[in-house]
């Protein structure tokens, strides 16, 4: 069709050095002169190699689990810590009091309340809404010029500020 890949893609030529480093690799038997052997045993070997890697890939593919498994064991965790931190609490008790264990326990539930209701629905929003934000601000040219210069100047300037004032 006559276009060609971006420059990314395309492979960069080979320099002299770099031709000849790649010729005495294949040559195996120090003669001088690629064999069409050789050639074929470094071609196998490459080949051999990608194919381990994409069934070593394959394996770790089948084997990762399901988003809903790991959500699973992420609240499994969670709840788990929570338990350790009950047996914490009532060793508290025992040790200091009951009315400072009430007093432990009513301020542990209002943690919990707060992180279940308002920060983990806000995290699980943000963590749904930020690709299509990105994919927003990306696409407009005019916000990401904003978002580029603020990050290329604004951050640098900021982090530039806070270092100056904690060396003096």
């Amino acid at each position: 069709d006559g276009t060609e890949p971006p420059a990314a893609t395309r492979p960069r030529p080979l320099s002299n050095a770099e031709a000849r480093r790649i010729a005495r690799e294949l040559d195996e038997d120090g003669d001088g002169r690629v064999q069409f052997a050789e050639l074929e045993s470094w071609y196998r070997a490459r080949r051999e190699a990608e194919i381990r890697k994409a069934e070593r890939a394959e394996r770790l593919r089948k084997f990762t689990p399901s988003k809903r498994t790991r959500v699973g064991l992420a609240w499994a965790f969670a709840l788990s810590s929570n338990a350790v931190f009950l047996f914490l609490v009532i060793a508290y008790a025992r040790t200091f009091g009951e009315h400072k264990f009430q007093a432990l326990v009513g301020l542990w539930g209002i943690a919990l309340a707060q992180t279940f209701t308002l920060e983990e629905p806000l995290l699980i929003a943000l963590s749904q809404m930020l690709p299509w934000l990105m994919e927003a601000i990306s696409s407009n040219e005019y916000i990401s010029t904003i978002v580029n210069e603020l990050l290329a100047t604004g951050v640098a300037k900021a982090v530039g500020t806070c270092l100056s004032a904690l060396k003096g």
